[in-house]
């Protein structure tokens, strides 16, 4: 398995997978990475490119990842970097 992007801010790591199709055959193995790599919800990102918002915050419910689409991947991001501030 390889990690799509692993990146430190200040003290703090976060990781981003990117999915342009087919992603619910390992949305439970990200869920179980991020517990190894012992990251926070916020600090996990799966970006699913033509994903509806509604969905997104569906499957960040579900499977404590931060799930976000193309148009709100940076809007998301950002909002967890001021919160870590």
């Amino acid at each position: 398995m390889e990690l799509d992007v692993l990146v430190r801010v200040g003290e703090r790591f976060y990781w981003f997978e990117a999915k342009t199709g087919e992603f619910q055959a390992h949305i439970a193995k990200y869920a179980g990475l991020r517990k190894v790599l012992g990251l926070s919800q916020k600090e996990s990102f799966l970006v699913l490119l033509g994903m509806d918002r509604a969905r997104t915050k569906e499957l960040s419910a579900l499977h404590g990842l931060t799930v976000v689409n193309q148009a709100n991947f940076l809007e998301a991001f950002q909002e967890v970097l001021s919160a870590h501030a």
